[in-house]
């Protein structure tokens, strides 16, 4: 079977440096085998410890195996040093939201009327200790409002393992690029839980449309339609226990 080099590679001008991706061969090689499951980037791995603080590991040391000709001289030790993570940003604007779904607070007396409540957008990326949020959209009605808001996030990208990478002391913490955006209550007293939210996965973002007729959900790798919340349950009518007529004391 033929391999190609664009079918792993997808967009060409993110692999023009050798320096940090290798030869082209080395690269193409590395690929075939991760797509035969034959071995991941190293041959065996395994963790340093050290017996004066047994349970704490010291580092760790990946095994690498080469095969060369019986007859040839092998070559000159290459730098298996893995690719340093590349520093990035990412930029999320949202516009406005539509028709999301609120807790009613519709007084009795007027069935008929909008439902006022503060929105706002709340995004965290797969790492960060906190979230960011947006501006709250005051009295936003029938789950309509504007934010025109931009969220910012730098983090660290390993292009081989696909992951954000978090420097460590000892190791370096691999977490998939996962952004967390959701719709929650400007007072939490109102509704403690979010109103919608969505995962996205950076690595396989689906690409932007000009136009929102041409986008949904579906598009999203991996997206599940979350289940229809159950129905009301019609409260439950206690019958009342008929009382026995009182009885004259005995004299």
């Amino acid at each position: 079977e033929m391999y190609s080099i664009t079918e792993f590679e997808k967009h060409k001008e993110n692999f023009e440096d050798p320096a940090i991706w290798g030869d082209l061969k080395e690269r193409i090689a590395l690929y075939v085998l991760l797509e035969l499951g034959l071995v991941r980037d190293y041959a065996e791995k395994r963790t340093l410890i050290n017996p004066i603080m047994p349970g704490v590991p010291q580092g760790k040391i990946l095994m690498f195996t080469d095969i060369f000709p019986y007859m040839e001289s092998p070559p000159e030790p290459m730098n298996i040093d893995p690719p340093l993570p590349v520093d990035m940003e990412l930029r999320l604007i949202v516009f406005d939201v539509t028709d999301v779904e609120t807790v009613e607070e519709v007084p009795p007396e007027k069935p008929d009327a909008d439902t006022l409540h503060d929105l706002m957008i709340k995004a965290q990326f797969a790492g960060d200790p906190e979230a960011q949020v947006s501006e709250i959209h005051t009295r936003a009605v029938n789950g309509n409002g504007a934010f025109n808001w931009r969220f910012l996030f730098q983090f660290g990208y390993a292009f081989l393992d696909r992951k954000r990478c978090i420097p460590g002391e000892i190791e370096d913490q691999m977490l998939d690029p996962i952004l967390t955006i959701s719709v929650v209550d400007g007072d939490p007293s109102v509704a403690p839980e979010p109103y919608a939210f969505l995962h996205l996965d950076m690595t396989y973002i689906p690409r932007g449309m000009s136009k929102e007729e041409g986008t949904y959900m579906e598009m999203i790798p991996g997206y599940v339609e979350p289940p229809p919340p159950p129905p009301p349950t019609e409260p439950v009518e206690e019958e009342e226990e008929e009382e026995e007529p009182s009885r004259p004391p005995k004299i």
